[in-house]
C-alpha cells in the first residue's frame, strides 16, 4: 500500500512515466486549470512549445506517486521547481533520493522537475476517500483571465471560490495502481494544494500566459482547516508580492486553512504580429524581384513570414508553406494583398517526400520556375526527441526536389541556420548539431548542382514564438528587420557561390 505524504527511508528504484493527451483533459478536469497552454494545440503552436505540455503539477502528483511504502513519515513541506516543459508521448525517468528527500523528472540526464520533501514524525493517517459525486461545486470556468505587466501591481490581492472534481481523477489514479484506495487525510491536504496552484496560475493569475517556475508548499500541523462544506469547496485569497518585469516573473502567496503556499510564475510576452506600415516604412515597394518566383519553407509566422513579406513588396511571387498556422497564414496574405508580387499559400510537412513531390508539381505548372528556395522552418526546440532527424528532413527533402528547378534558374537557397553553430559549449545541443548538419546539406547541394548558389543566415537570436521564453526575448532583434537586410541583399546580383552572413 502506498500514501503521498508517508514514506519508508529504504532504497527505491527508478520508475518510468509517460503522460498521455487523455491524463492532460483528466487533470484538467480534476484541477479546473483549462489553460489553453496544455488544451488546445492551436493556442501552443503560438508558443515556443509547439504543442501542448503537461500541466506541471500533474507531473508532480504523478512523481509523488513513486515513494514507497508508508511509514510514520508525512510529507510537511515541499519545494517544487520547474525547470523544463514535460511532453506527450515521451517517456521519463521518475527517479527518488534514497533518503527520500527528492524526487525528480528526468528526459535522460536532463532534470526537467526537481521535488524536494521534508518530513514530519506524525501525520494524518486516517483513510479518506474523496467525493466523486454531488458535490456543490462553484461555477466552473474554462477561460483563464489575460494579463499584461501593466494591469499587475504588487500587494493586488485575488479571491474566489475553488473546488476540485475528484470524479475526474480516477484515470490519473488508475496509473499508479492501489493509490485511490489508501488515500488519507494528509494525501487529501497535498493534492488539494497542489491541485489549487494549478488552477490558480494557469487561470487567474498569472492566467493564460503563465509559465509556472516554483511551488514553496507547507502544510500546517492544525487538525482544523477542513474545506468548506466538508471538502466541497475553498475560498481562498492570494496576494501578488512582487514583479520582476525584466522577465515577467510573478510571486504570489496565499494562507489556506490547510497550507502555506508561495508561487511563482512567469506572464509570458506576447509577440508583435507583422505589420505591413512598418516594413513599408523600411523597404519601400518595388518590381524589382518581378518575374522571380521563391518557395518559403516556414513562412507563416516570425522571420518566415517577415522574409515572405518583403520578397512580395518587391514584386516576388512567393510560394509560402505552412504545417498547422493556417489562421497566420491567412493573416499574413491579407496584410500582403497591396504588394507588387503575390503570396501561395502552400499546405503541408515540408520534411516529407510526399509533400515536396506534390509540391514540386504545383510551383512547375503554375509558375514554370524557382528563384529562391528558403529553408526556413524548425520545429519546437522544446522537444529533444527527434529534433535532428526532423529539422535536417526540413532541408534535406526540399533541396532533393527542388534542387534541379532551381539549378535551371540559376537560384539561390536561403538557408536560415544560426550562432549557435559555432559555439563549442550551448544547452541547446539538439539545435546546435541539427543546424550544423543542415549546413552540412547546404554544401552539398553545391556539388550536385554547379549553378545553385547558398546564402546560409547565422543571425543572433530573434524576437519569434521559438524564442518567446522568459529569458529568450531579452536582446533579441526584429525579425522583420532582419528579414529586410537578407532580401536586400538579394536583390544584389553580385552573390558568392557561398555566401555565409552573421551581421545583419
Amino acid at each position: 500500500m502506498r500514501h503521498l505524504g508517508m514514506c519508508d527511508l529504504q532504497k527505491v528504484r527508478k520508475r518510468r512515466v509517460e503522460f498521455t493527451l487523455q491524463d492532460l483533459q483528466a487533470f484538467a478536469a480534476w484541477s479546473r486549470d483549462f489553460n489553453p497552454l496544455h488544451l488546445s494545440e492551436k493556442y501552443s503552436r503560438t508558443t515556443s512549445f509547439g504543442e501542448p505540455i503537461v500541466h506541471g503539477i500533474l507531473g508532480v502528483i504523478r512523481a509523488l506517486f513513486f515513494l514507497p511504502p508508508p511509514s510514520r513519515h508525512r510529507i510537511q513541506a515541499l519545494d517544487i521547481q520547474f525547470l523544463g516543459p514535460l511532453f506527450t508521448g515521451i517517456s521519463y525517468s521518475a527517479e527518488v533520493e534514497e533518503d527520500l528527500h527528492e524526487v525528480r523528472l528526468q528526459d535522460g540526464e536532463k532534470c526537467l522537475l526537481r521535488i524536494r520533501l521534508q518530513y514530519a514524525d506524525t501525520g494524518l493517517t486516517h483513510p479518506w476517500k474523496p467525493q466523486t459525486a454531488h458535490l456543490k461545486v462553484p461555477k466552473v470556468v474554462t477561460e483563464p483571465k489575460v494579463w499584461n505587466l501593466g494591469q499587475l501591481s504588487s500587494g493586488m490581492t485575488f479571491k474566489g471560490v475553488w473546488s476540485a472534481d475528484w470524479g475526474s481523477s480516477a484515470s490519473i489514479f488508475s496509473a499508479a495502481g492501489d493509490i485511490w484506495s489508501t488515500l488519507t487525510e494528509q494525501d487529501e491536504r497535498v493534492l488539494n494544494a497542489l491541485l489549487w496552484a494549478s488552477f490558480f496560475v494557469g487561470m487567474e493569475s498569472p492566467g493564460r500566459d503563465a509559465l509556472f517556475s516554483k511551488v514553496c508548499l507547507k502544510i500546517l500541523d492544525t487538525n482544523a482547516g477542513k474545506l468548506e462544506q466538508d471538502f466541497e469547496s475553498l475560498s481562498y485569497e492570494a496576494t501578488l508580492d512582487s514583479i520582476d518585469s525584466r522577465f515577467g516573473l510573478l510571486r504570489f502567496s496565499s494562507l489556506l486553512p490547510f497550507a502555506e503556499i508561495q508561487l511563482e510564475a512567469f506572464l509570458r510576452k506576447t509577440v508583435s504580429p507583422f505589420e505591413p506600415a512598418k516594413l513599408l516604412s523600411i523597404l519601400p515597394s518595388s518590381k524589382q524581384l518581378e518575374g522571380k518566383v521563391a518557395l518559403v519553407i516556414g513562412a507563416s509566422r516570425g522571420f518566415g513570414a517577415g522574409l515572405s513579406a518583403c520578397l512580395a513588396s518587391q514584386g516576388c511571387t512567393v510560394w509560402a508553406s505552412y504545417h498547422k498556422s493556417e489562421t497566420e497564414m491567412q493573416n499574413l496574405v491579407k496584410a500582403c494583398a497591396g504588394f507588387p508580387g503575390k503570396i501561395i499559400p502552400i499546405q503541408g510537412d515540408a520534411s516529407l517526400a510526399s509533400w515536396c513531390r506534390e509540391a514540386k508539381n504545383s510551383v512547375q505548372r503554375d509558375s514554370g520556375k524557382l528563384d529562391f528556395l528558403f529553408c526556413n522552418a524548425t520545429t519546437s526546440l522544446q522537444r529533444t526527441a527527434g529534433f535532428v532527424p526532423t529539422n535536417v528532413a526540413l532541408v534535406d527533402q526540399p533541396l532533393s526536389h527542388f534542387g534541379r528547378l532551381l539549378d535551371e534558374s540559376g537560384g539561390i537557397c536561403v538557408l536560415t541556420s544560426s550562432t549557435a553553430v559555432s559555439e563549442s559549449d550551448s544547452d541547446q545541443p539538439h539545435y546546435v548539431a541539427a543546424k550544423r548538419a543542415q549546413e552540412a546539406r547546404v554544401e552539398s547541394a553545391l556539388l550536385e548542382y554547379p549553378r545553385i548558389r547558398a546564402l546560409v543566415l547565422r543571425p543572433d537570436r530573434m524576437e519569434t514564438d521559438l524564442t518567446n521564453s522568459p529569458l529568450g526575448h531579452i536582446g533579441a532583434r526584429s525579425p522583420l528587420e532582419v528579414a529586410v537586410s537578407v532580401v536586400s541583399r538579394l536583390l544584389d546580383p553580385m552573390l558568392d557561390r557561398l555566401e555565409v552572413r552573421e551581421n545583419f
